[in-house]
């Protein structure tokens, strides 16, 4: 009961509408919906969100001395709810949710120079939104893709923010409402370095959704080597029918 209330699952002593889902889910066998709604909940709570953020930190903890140890600081010593924070928490772990907050945050690992052993195998479509939020950031911060980016766009880059704007990547000029540039994206993984074509079927793509707005067309490249990946992005500015591109490697 104790679990139930911390995710917000009994209310008032009644099931909440979350709870109602949870058990349609379950009779209809959708359980990575039960999964990724179940992780929701769970960054909703200052104790189990600390403990996940831990987890994505660092992989290697033990999860039972992990969530006993935080539980611990927090007051809470039952053993029986330790160990159904536990049962918990590994159920979670599963989530395209979860898996999706871990890849984002070795990807930034791996562009801070944190670390040189990315590995990616699949990404889920509701990844995609996040990753290049953290690669456009990326480009806005580090020096020397900032310099690599204002060549393309001819314009200071300290100008532009990012932001979502109708759940679309856009860049703005820095305090205004005006919208400099509409983000599209797309995520390619390939086995080799011969991706031109298949970049170029998503470029043309891409640039079918401008329709004469000011764009920037990105397709990130995943190259897998040897269980290891590196990173390259094509980047493409469409102003007034004519535009300029560049391939940087990253990080």
């Amino acid at each position: 009961m104790p679990t139930l209330k911390a995710l917000g699952l009994i209310q008032n002593g009644h099931l909440s509408t979350e709870a109602k889902e949870i058990g349609k889910l379950l009779r209809e066998n959708r359980i990575g919906e039960v999964l990724d709604l179940l992780f929701t909940l769970i960054m909703k709570n200052r104790v189990l969100r600390q403990i996940v953020n831990m987890i994505v930190v660092n992989d290697r903890l033990n999860i039972e001395e992990l969530v006993k140890s935080v539980m611990e600081s927090y007051g809470m010593t039952r053993r029986d709810e330790i160990n159904y924070t536990c049962r918990l928490i590994n159920m979670v772990l599963s989530s395209r949710n979860f898996t999706c907050m871990k890849m984002c945050k070795d990807i930034e690992k791996y562009l801070r120079n944190l670390k040189n052993n990315l590995k990616i195998d699949n990404i889920h479509e509701e990844c995609k939104p996040s990753i290049m939020k953290l690669i456009v950031n990326y480009l806005l911060s580090n020096n020397d893709k900032k310099h690599q980016m204002q060549n393309i766009l001819e314009i200071p880059i300290d100008n532009l923010e990012l932001e979502f704007n109708d759940e679309k990547l856009v860049l703005k000029y820095r305090g205004f409402d005006k919208i400099f540039a509409f983000i599209n994206y797309e995520l390619l993984v390939v086995d080799n370095d011969y991706y031109a074509p298949s970049v170029r079927v998503l470029i043309n793509k891409l640039r079918s959704l401008c329709r004469f707005r000011t764009c920037l067309n990105m397709v990130l490249i995943i190259i897998k080597r040897e269980n290891l990946c590196k990173l390259k992005l094509y980047i493409e500015y469409m102003c007034n029918g004519k535009f300029s591109s560049k391939i940087i490697d990253l990080p």
